[in-house]
Parts: C-alpha cells; sequence; structure tokens
C-alpha cells in the first residue's frame, strides 16, 4: 500500500548552516514554530519543546545538550540565557526571520 502526504514524504531535509547569524536564527525558529503554529502561547509553554529545559532543570531533557546556546549569547551561563530568552523573545514581535519549511503546519 503506498502512502503519501506530510507524514510520509519529505519529512527530513538537511539545510547548511554556513554562518552563526543563520544558526542562531534557526535556534530561535525551532523554539518559536509552536507559538507561530498557535500550537502555544510561549516557547517555555509548549510540552514538546526542549525550550524550558534552558531555563527550569527539572524540563530538561538528557538528549538536550544545554551548554552551547547559554555560552554563544553571553560570558556566563546566567548572562547567556538572559540573552537568549530576550533574543527569542523579540522574535515573537517580527515574522519569521527563518525562510525554510515550517516544521508545524496545519494549526488554524
Amino acid at each position: 500500500m503506498a502512502r503519501s502526504g506530510d507524514l510520509f514524504q519529505d519529512c527530513f531535509k538537511a539545510h547548511l548552516v554556513e554562518a552563526d547569524g543563520h544558526y542562531f536564527e534557526l535556534w530561535r525558529y525551532i523554539h518559536l514554530n509552536p507559538v507561530r503554529g498557535s500550537a502555544s502561547d510561549r516557547p517555555v509553554r509548549y510540552r514538546w519543546s526542549c525550550y524550558g529545559g534552558y531555563f527550569r532543570e527539572s524540563r530538561t531533557l538528557s538528549w538536550v545538550t544545554y551548554e552551547r546556546v547559554p555560552r554563544e549569547f553571553g560570558r556566563s551561563r546566567k548572562n547567556g540565557l538572559i540573552a537568549y530568552r530576550k533574543f527569542v523573545s523579540a522574535g515573537m514581535k517580527e515574522s519569521c526571520g527563518y525562510h525554510g519549511p515550517m516544521l508545524f503546519t496545519g494549526f488554524s
């Protein structure tokens, strides 16, 4: 039986990340995708996101490396997390900066 549709076709795509700015935008895009898809009003409230693990130890996932993002955004973990939270929040006020395929579709 042949299957087609979003679930069975073109699920996985690779995009080359060539610059730090693009890398940061991808992080923000991934964490804001549930908000833009109307699955949550804030990224920290989306149950299936690793975003909450950056700010609450109880939300960490064993298979996610949480050290890199704060290190990229500040000298200390605390300052990096503050800067990253501001960076993600700023993205909530603007249209999607990433022009790749949307990860969530079909929400209304």
